[in-house]
């Protein structure tokens, strides 16, 4: 542990400052340099490292900033994944209060003081939430904020339910908040299968209210690569967007389950039942359609398809128009997409051979193909071309026309080998289908 002059052996500070980390030395020194403000602030403040085995520079960091924050450090002896590392950060708070710092983002000072004065004033709360703000830090400038709060917004135990509702019908995302420590290390259990933030907020009523105030207090940096060359994890949020689909289901479930306790049995009566099923699914909506346009950034056309025939099934404003276009834009990528991975599991294929295609349409297969890998190696052939081949029976061969198809198959090759276009696109259509006007 480095510390420029440790708290447990002084008054504990006002604010704990938790920034989990690894092997991100190039963002993290930005970010102590922008906590210089900490000494500004008129209430005292630990900053707390907690790097989860990194084998950059990151100890050298920090070393270089021991003298001028009020720093501790741990390192663990092995990466222990993300959620646990945060966990222990956490759990090495000394403050009053305690807020999460992501090693690349960054706190606006005259807010947070703000928010820990209310909390101050305001005894009765177990944590403060505010929504977070995307930030463009090369334009100085905000590309969007994460749900809004029209005024500081506050619920007590007994408000559990209407929590919920609040939460739901805003698609308010609770990763942000200023909470009081003891209070948090009696919350931050993790889950298996669900997503802890919404947990901890009803977990919280066992101690005190929760408060939702409309002043951003954090900025989430912008960088579309994650601001780094290696393999640590970038922008978390996007692959949090993309993968726990599922545990905010889980999450928003058993949220739930602890709102109701008190006010309805188990088993759930079924109007309850119906209207929390409708929420909640309302809720994903929205998700699915932001897991979609990330996994469509990503070019992972097949998985933006999976969200969005999630999103359409539950949508009760669905247009016709929509699904048309969005499978006008997108549906030649998912075939390309699903031929290219039949490819790669195959590997002992040689070249993707387009078999017997118009010239035009060959080209746009062509194309296509490159734009979802650019390693697969493709050629177009007429029919007696691909039968004149050498080495005909080594390649997958994708084909526009059922003639084509059984011809190449009159020719020994396997079942297998042989794909219709057709055939791939059909088992990624919604189309055709009747719409409710």
């Amino acid at each position: 542990m480095i510390a420029a002059t440790d708290p447990r052996t002084s008054s504990r500070p006002e604010l704990s400052i938790c920034i989990p980390t690894w092997n991100r030395a190039p963002l993290l020194e930005p970010l102590l340099e922008h906590l210089l403000f900490v000494s500004e602030l008129p209430f005292s403040v630990e900053v707390i490292i907690c790097d989860n085995a990194s084998t950059d520079a990151t100890e050298e960091v920090v070393k270089r900033y021991q003298d001028r924050l009020p720093l501790r450090y741990y390192k663990q002896p092995v990466n222990l994944g993300f959620d646990r590392n945060i966990n222990t950060s956490f759990r090495c708070a000394t403050g009053r209060y305690t807020v999460y710092l992501a090693d690349d983002d960054r706190l606006i000072p005259d807010v947070v003081a703000r928010h820990v004065a209310l909390l101050n004033e305001r005894p009765d709360l177990a944590m403060l939430h505010a929504p977070w703000l995307v930030w463009d830090e090369e334009n100085d400038c905000v590309l969007a904020q994460f749900y809004s709060v029209d005024r500081l917004t506050i619920f007590d135990p007994e408000d559990a339910l209407s929590c919920l509702n609040f939460i739901l019908s805003r698609a308010v995302f609770p990763e942000h908040a200023i909470y009081r420590t003891d209070v948090l290390l009696k919350l931050i259990h993790l889950p298996h299968n669900h997503y802890v933030y919404f947990l901890m907020v009803f977990r919280a009523f066992q101690y005190g209210s929760v408060g939702f105030h409309p002043e951003s207090y954090y900025r989430s940096i912008a960088r579309a690569a994650g601001g780094v060359a290696d393999d640590s994890f970038g922008q978390v949020g996007h692959l949090q967007a993309i993968t726990l689909l599922d545990e905010y289901r889980g999450g928003l479930e058993a949220s739930l389950l602890h709102a109701l306790r008190g006010l309805a049995p188990l088993p759930m009566p079924r109007g309850v039942k119906s209207k929390a099923l409708t929420m909640i699914n309302g809720f994903l909506v929205g998700r699915f359609e932001v897991a979609a346009r990330l996994s469509r950034a990503g070019r992972d056309f097949i998985r933006a398809s999976e969200f969005k025939h999630r999103e359409w099934l539950w949508r009760a404003d669905l247009t016709s128009a929509e699904v048309i276009e969005w499978e006008r834009e997108h549906l030649l990528f998912v075939v390309a997409q699903a031929v290219v991975e039949l490819q790669r599991a195959h590997s002992h294929f040689g070249a993707l051979v387009l078999c017997g295609l118009p010239e035009a349409e060959a080209e746009v297969c062509c194309w296509l193909i490159e734009q979802v890998s650019s390693d697969i190696e493709v050629s177009a052939l007429s029919l007696d071309e691909a039968l004149a081949q050498v080495d005909f029976a080594q390649h997958l061969y994708l084909v526009g026309s059922e003639s084509v198809r059984e011809q190449l198959l009159g020719s020994d090759l396997a079942v297998g080998q042989v794909l219709s276009f057709d055939d791939v696109k059909a088992q990624f259509r919604v189309l055709p289908r009747s719409f409710s006007s």
